[in-house]
């Protein structure tokens, strides 16, 4: 994997990421809790996996 390939996919997981947490916090608000809880652990899951290169 050359670095732009690495720099893109982890500008992609961090997005992937934002989306899962912000759409978390929405279902917290309305009061699905398991399926927050489920996101949010994704989105984290998602922010700080690392990306290695090759």
């Amino acid at each position: 994997m050359q670095r732009s390939e690495a720099t893109d996919l982890t500008r992609l997981l961090r997005r992937l990421a934002i989306r899962a947490l912000a759409l978390g916090a929405v279902t917290a608000l309305t009061g699905l809790t398991t399926v927050a809880m489920a996101l949010v652990l994704a989105g984290f899951g998602l922010l700080f996996v690392p990306v290695r290169e090759r």
